[in-house]
């Protein structure tokens, strides 16, 4: 009998619906406007200019994985840019930086993104 292992892959996305940012290490081109357009449950965080939304908890109460995407909302513009990260361990909201820590995993292997919150840059720190 064979094992057949089925290895999750972590997407490294797109920005959508305007973004202006100069692009970073790893920036995805802009394309699929639809990945923030999800009716899948979500956990948010309010910043004073920006609405951070984080897709597909794994539970309501105390979630640890999250399916994705990542979804930035700049509250004075209405403009919504998000990455396409998927299987999402755990993420931090770095408000007085500027960016969210947001860590993914595929079987053993993980990696760490930094997505500027006002910008929309992306860039993989490992």
């Amino acid at each position: 009998m064979r094992n057949i292992y089925i290895t999750f892959i972590a997407v490294v996305g797109l920005c959508v619906s305007g973004c202006t940012a100069q692009p970073m290490t790893d920036r995805a081109e802009a394309g699929a406007a639809h990945v923030c357009q999800t009716t899948a449950d979500y956990t948010a965080h309010e910043t004073e200019d920006h609405t951070i939304r984080v897709y597909d908890p794994n539970r309501k109460k105390d979630p640890d994985i999250w399916q994705g995407p990542v979804c930035i909302t700049n509250k004075k513009t209405g403009k919504t840019c998000g990455y396409d990260l998927s299987l999402i361990k755990q993420y931090e909201v770095q408000r007085d930086k500027g960016y969210i820590l947001v860590e993914t995993f595929s079987g053993s292997n993980t990696a760490l993104y930094r997505v500027e919150i006002a910008t929309c840059g992306l860039e993989k720190l490992r």
